[in-house]
């Protein structure tokens, strides 16, 4: 069943109940005639003949044919390949509802355990934010020199560590996992490349993710990393469309190719797609990336390029000791900001940014 990832952490720590998080009951698909099929893996497209192949490779292949398609076939969590990862008896990510349900199940099983999160992105902070407060010795680990590296500068990453060392959470910043082994008491014996080296009950693996590109490349659909997509979201097929964060997008101020992670850019995608697809002709104007969440008891949004402004820009800091906030102005123009605690306004920067408003007030 359907069901929204970004609420993952919050079912975990029962912030929200099941129904919250599954958000399309089966009853919807059955009052709105939609067949419902699950599952069922697709293992080929058959573009020629609009033809879709469940389960291929077995006796009980079935097919189903389209006049138009839609790929959301989404990501995978990457796993590193280093030695002894083999010897892990079971490999934990934070990438879906089955893996919440297995951690937590995980956990009920010992009074206190040390947990290893590898990754410091957005999903790992969130991930190590709900485990801080289930009395478990926490390490997370960064392969970079501040978390979410990604989102937030250096400035901004120091307000979020400063909450996240008060929670008692251990975190190794510049280390990267290089090995793996089994050690006595149910634990794991973690080795880095600088050698260092920590004992843990269980490993999250939060290091980001890949776009399932496999059944597109195979199916004659274009990809560079991601589906590539035009402006109405078609694929190279012209019948077949793309959202999520499978495909490529535009970047909006860069008009650069990029990648979208973010749901309501996803739902937006979803719908100018199905648009689209039923003769009523929408173009996808492209991405503004803004991530935000509440972590350790503070929220951040992040929106344009505050990790890498571009040559040129000028750039305004406004701070105190509970809050940062960072704005990119590029001919008087807001291209970007950044907000730790006292997040305010944010729908009118970021409309500000869309219409290319004059920002005197930054002055």
């Amino acid at each position: 069943m359907t069901y929204n990832k970004c609420l993952l952490a919050d079912y975990l720590s029962k912030a929200i109940t099941k129904d919250r998080l599954f958000y399309k009951q089966k009853d919807f698909f059955e009052k709105n005639n939609i067949n419902l099929i699950l599952n069922k893996t697709v293992e080929k497209i058959d573009t020629q003949n609009n033809t879709i192949y469940f389960d291929y490779n077995s006796n009980n292949n079935q097919s189903l044919t389209y006049d138009y398609l839609f790929l959301g076939l989404g990501t995978n969590p990457i796993i590193p390949d280093v030695p002894g990862i083999k010897n892990l008896e079971k490999i934990f990510t934070f990438q879906t509802y089955e893996d919440i349900l297995k951690i937590s199940e995980f956990i009920k099983k010992y009074k206190k355990l040390s947990v290893t999160i590898i990754g410091t992105g957005l999903t790992g902070v969130e991930c190590s934010d709900v485990l801080s407060g289930m009395n478990l010795d926490i390490n997370l680990v960064s392969k970079h020199n501040r978390i979410l590296a990604n989102l937030i500068d250096q400035a901004g990453s120091k307000v979020l560590e400063a909450l996240i060392k008060d929670k008692k959470v251990n975190l190794l910043k510049e280390e990267i996992l290089a090995k793996i082994e089994a050690n006595k008491k149910s634990k794991y014996l973690l080795t880095f490349q600088s050698g260092k080296q920590l004992e843990t009950n269980i490993i999250i693996f939060a290091m980001g993710t890949k776009p399932n590109t496999e059944l597109a490349e195979k199916s004659e659909i274009k990809v560079d990393k991601g589906i590539l997509t035009n402006d109405y979201l078609q694929t190279n097929i012209h019948n077949i469309f793309a959202g999520g964060d499978v495909i490529n997008t535009k970047d909006i101020l860069t008009g650069k190719s990029t990648k979208s992670n973010t749901w309501p850019d996803a739902v937006n995608q979803g719908i100018i797609a199905a648009s689209n697809m039923l003769g009523d002709k929408k173009v996808y104007p492209g991405v503004l990336a803004t991530i935000s969440s509440h972590v350790y008891n503070t929220t951040f949004v992040s929106c344009g390029p505050v990790t890498n402004p571009p040559e040129g820009c000028k750039i305004v800091i406004k701070k105190d000791s509970n809050f940062y906030h960072k704005y990119l102005i590029q001919n008087n123009i807001l291209i970007g900001f950044l907000m730790v605690g006292k997040v305010d306004n944010v729908g009118k920067l970021r409309n500000d940014i869309l219409n290319k408003t004059q920002s005197p007030y930054f002055y």
